[in-house]
């Protein structure tokens, strides 16, 4: 590019065939090869830039540039060579649209800068995980995504892709995060040391839930399982919220200083032996908890432990109240369980078990 192009609408630059490859930056490389003087050439005010086309195959390489508009890398043709980040990459205040087929890394050293983040394309793997990625907004659909971002961000809107559909999701923040559009998932993993998630829009369908970090508020209404993503099972430092109005069960633990389990005639099946829980509440529909380290009724955001149906206790260990339980009938199991149920508020109509010390 020898002199500087300007426009407010579109611009695109597309490879002459499609295995060609692109090379965006001065260190980068490619058969398409634009250098710093040349992207600085691609004046500030297109409302997007696109590198590469629909049907493109060949490797994108992304070196260190900070860009002034919205940016689009695309090859998203059959078997992509995918795309590479070398060195950072920013666009500031616009949005970045990855669209492959192939896979997108981040060599160290190589965070992404944006307001939005769409990753798109048909069975595409995204490992964008570099601890300095600095996003505010995540949105795709595409394959398998594992997307690291430290300082918290928002499931929402990027361009024309609302919320994230994948068959896998690794989240992974030591900050907030939060939705304002659905996850469509088979696969859902949760990491970041002291980690907040926030998800709990009611458009939510996954079939899969695991992880390890601080605190979970999470929301499916059609069901769900604590299984294996990756991670074995749902552990937090802090408390776990789950708000269900389908079935919700587990092949794997949960560890968590407080359960809370919710949504209106939701059915609750978290029976695993490996289960540690300090203090279990909630108000829902049905709850069968077995956790033989004992446990405590008592308050974790509600008080107290409600059902319209019957609760099932049971544990080989320690099981009180500080506050009350409410269900239609209250089954005690666990063989030498000791229940002290002693609160005054209790309100059960029937009470049966076969256990240690009531």
């Amino acid at each position: 590019i020898g002199a500087n192009i300007s426009g407010s609408s579109t611009l695109t630059i597309a490879p002459k065939t499609a295995t060609t490859t692109i090379g965006l930056g001065t260190l980068a490389t490619g058969d398409l090869h634009l250098n710093d003087t040349e992207l600085g050439r691609l004046t500030n005010g297109f409302s997007s830039i696109t590198f590469g086309s629909a049907t493109a195959t060949g490797k994108i390489t992304a070196a260190e540039y900070t860009y002034l508009d919205n940016i689009k890398l695309l090859n998203y043709g059959a078997s992509s060579g995918g795309i590479e980040f070398i060195a950072p990459v920013s666009v500031g205040s616009n949005n970045l649209t990855l669209y492959t087929t192939g896979s997108v890394t981040q060599v160290s050293g190589a965070p992404i800068t944006a307001a939005g983040l769409e990753l798109l394309g048909t069975g595409g793997t995204y490992t964008l995980t570099n601890t300095s990625n600095a996003i505010t907004t995540l949105a795709g659909n595409t394959g398998t995504v594992s997307f690291l971002e430290n300082s918290g961000f928002a499931i929402g809107t990027v361009g024309s892709t609302n919320g994230v559909t994948a068959t896998t999701l690794t989240l992974s923040s030591a900050g907030t995060v939060t939705q304002s559009q659905a996850l469509t998932l088979t696969n859902l993993e949760l990491l970041g040391s002291g980690g907040i998630y926030t998800l709990t829009n009611t458009g939510n369908a996954i079939t899969t839930l695991a992880g390890n970090t601080g605190t979970v508020s999470f929301l499916e209404n059609s069901g769900f399982a604590i299984g294996t993503v990756n991670t074995v099972g749902l552990t937090t430092t802090g408390n776990i919220t789950l708000s269900s109005t389908g079935t919700v069960t587990q092949s794997q633990k949960v560890a968590a200083v407080g359960l809370e389990l919710l949504g209106a005639n939701g059915i609750y099946t978290l029976t695993n032996t490996g289960n540690a829980i300090a203090t279990l509440a909630g108000s829902t529909g049905t709850v069968s908890f077995l956790d033989n380290g004992g446990f405590d009724i008592g308050t974790v955001n509600t008080v107290g432990l409600t059902t319209s149906g019957n609760t099932t206790l049971s544990s080989t260990g320690t099981v009180t109240q500080s506050n009350l339980i409410a269900a239609a009938g209250v089954e005690l199991l666990g063989s030498g369980g000791a229940y002290s149920l002693t609160n005054t508020s209790n309100a059960i109509t029937t009470l049966a078990g076969n256990t240690g010390t009531i």
